[in-house]
């Protein structure tokens, strides 16, 4: 995985260094008219040295591609170092094969698979759900889901590419309602791909990387305990509780180990793509207590997006409903507050929504000030008036005023490491995240960003993310843990509270 993103990193700066001395170069290919829809695309990939044409002089871009030629590009595209195989691990592909070396360096980057029986099958022809996947799978290592709505009728949830078609889309790497990809709003996942339709795919992910950052991780370990005990006079019958888990959120972050004591009754999702942990205890007696830990090992990755030009002239689509839910007011954020409107529209005015954000993002920063630690909510409109609150404040704050620009923003609770943390609030933490319109959400940090640091679509890799959301109903709309108890008779007095530790452990 670090392998990858080192060379997410190398590439970027090669293909951005490439394209100010190859804008647009003819390469020659005869059959490549300057009005080809992919044809600039052709012309700097070639001009990199990733693909090139037939010995005739063509490129014929609208032939399809096989698996060899596909392994190949990517192995290039993507600099994966390639040697001779001592023995391939395909039963169909000799070491003699011409695309040998680039199919055994895919397969060990884990972006190519083989089918049951051992065999590559390199002459196939290449589907377009299999060119996304592979593509997407080079990024990511995984695929990334926000709430959008399924895309095409044609790739449902229950299909092995939906989440990689969902993903493409998201980050843009091609409209929903592009012609040379979808008719009728229908992907067709088993047409076969073209050779252009593969280069526009790999542009975009390269012009992708060129916007994205991502450094190296650090590895922590979370160790998270919540402990309940009953100091009244009764009995519990029946006690129920509720924690959040730590989970991958790719890029940037990723679980390598989890162990939850004692084993949950049930792992449940909720509809923000949050996963909580649900233990029942039976009989809690007077004076005794229950303790439930979970740890984590998890990786997080700091990095910095700076979005393409032509983002800024993007706009939402209103009637997207994932548009209005995280553009409606909520608890604790008040977007339809009369003042917050107004210094919304005072701030966003006259810019684009990827720069109104970041003017809001500055606000929040330079207005509040920092009054430490509290326990109690008190929202976005108490703390814009007041001019003072904690990391939550910051967050509700910051959230109702994109909101009221119009602009999709949600809640983050996690973690964050401190070494010289004294206590749960020097490592606990909220933040907030916006959507950009390719459906990708990136985090924003107004609190950390008081101090005149870039936490904008921008993360240092001491951030753990746990539950994306504010009011979590599966919480009751508390933070951290929510538990709940039955009784009979004489009424139990619960106490409750966590334990918090993060160790660091540097990466091999």
């Amino acid at each position: 995985m670090r392998f990858l993103f080192k060379v997410f990193r190398i590439f970027s700066l090669v293909l951005a260094i490439s394209l100010v001395f190859y804008p647009s170069i003819c390469s020659g290919f005869l059959d490549l008219s300057p009005d080809h829809w992919a044809g600039e695309i052709i012309e700097n990939l070639s001009a990199l040295g990733i693909l090139s044409g037939y010995p005739d002089g063509t490129f014929r871009p609208e032939n399809s591609i096989t698996r060899a030629e596909l392994a190949k590009i990517a192995a290039l595209a993507f600099e994966i170092p390639t040697a001779s195989p001592s023995a391939s691990r395909f039963q169909d592909v000799s070491g003699d094969f011409w695309g040998a070396l680039f199919i055994e360096a895919c397969a060990s980057a884990g972006l190519i698979r083989g089918y049951p029986d051992g065999t590559f099958r390199p002459e196939e022809r290449v589907s377009r759900e299999v060119a996304v996947t592979i593509i997407v799978r080079w990024a990511l290592r995984e695929p990334i889901l926000s709430q959008r709505p399924q895309v095409f009728t044609d790739v449902p949830p229950q299909r092995w590419s939906f989440p990689y078609v969902q993903s493409a889309v998201e980050l843009g790497l091609f409209k929903p309602d592009d012609p040379h990809f979808s008719q009728d709003g229908l992907f067709q996942p088993e047409l076969e791909a073209s050779r252009a339709q593969v280069c526009f795919l790999l542009y975009n992910m390269l012009f992708f990387s060129q916007c994205l950052w991502i450094g190296e991780p650090e590895e922590y370990q979370v160790n998270y305990t919540v402990h309940l005990k009953n100091l009244g006079e009764g009995e519990v019958s029946r006690l129920e509780l509720t924690v959040p888990v730590i989970k991958d959120f790719p890029p940037y972050q990723f679980v390598s180990f989890s162990q939850i004591t004692p084993s949950p009754d049930r792992l449940e999702d909720d509809e923000q793509g949050n996963t909580f942990a649900f233990f029942q205890k039976n009989n809690l007696q007077v004076g005794e207590s229950a303790s439930f830990s979970l740890i984590f090992k998890v990786e997080i990755f700091p990095f910095v997006y700076q979005p393409p030009p032509s983002l800024f002239e993007l706009s939402y689509d209103p009637n997207n409903p994932i548009f209005v839910r995280y553009t409606s007011p909520e608890r604790f954020e008040e977007s339809d507050s009369s003042q917050i409107k107004e210094k919304a529209e005072e701030l966003s005015s006259g810019k684009s929504l990827f720069e109104a954000a970041r003017e809001l993002y500055r606000f929040v920063g330079q207005y509040l000030t920092y009054g430490g630690y509290r326990p109690e909510d008190k929202g976005a409109l108490q703390v814009y008036l007041a001019g003072e609150g904690d990391c939550t404040e910051f967050a509700d704050l910051f959230v109702a005023l994109t909101r009221a620009s119009q602009i999709p923003a949600r809640f983050v609770e996690g973690f964050t490491y401190n070494e010289h943390a004294q206590g749960r609030g020097d490592l606990t933490h909220d933040w907030a995240e916006i959507m950009l319109m390719g459906g990708i959400w990136l985090p924003v940090d107004p609190t950390f960003g008081r101090f005149g640091e870039n936490f904008f679509c921008a993360s240092d890799n001491r951030h753990i993310t746990l539950t994306r959301g504010r009011n979590l109903k599966l919480l009751g709309g508390y933070h951290y843990y929510y538990y709940r108890y039955w009784f009979q008779g004489a009424e139990p007095e619960i106490q409750s509270w966590d334990e918090i530790s993060i160790d660091h452990s540097p990466g091999p």
